[in-house]
């Protein structure tokens, strides 16, 4: 059973990592979760991280995961988990 359910984890980020531009409703069910997840596991909050996100991406300041776009978002989740690595 461990064998079918890391086969079955893989296929679906393998799904939500191609769906981007197809299906931003399911890239963005797959990234926002492993976000938010890796920032308790941080013990960070959203009032004092966001903007320390956005200042060292140099993007525009957001509030909430959902109004960025899907290109942003993949950055923001790939900086958290080198920030989650290197904890």
């Amino acid at each position: 059973m461990p064998d079918v359910k890391a086969w079955y984890e893989g296929v679906k980020r393998e799904i939500q990592n191609s769906a981007r531009r197809k299906a931003p409703d399911i890239f963005r069910g797959g990234k926002i979760p492993g976000i938010k997840t890796a920032m308790s596991q941080m013990g960070r909050t959203n009032e004092e991280y966001y903007p320390e996100i956005a200042h060292r991406l140099k993007i525009r300041t957001f509030s909430s995961l959902k109004v960025l776009t899907p290109k942003n978002l993949e950055r923001v989740y790939n900086l958290v988990r080198r920030d989650l690595n290197r904890r």
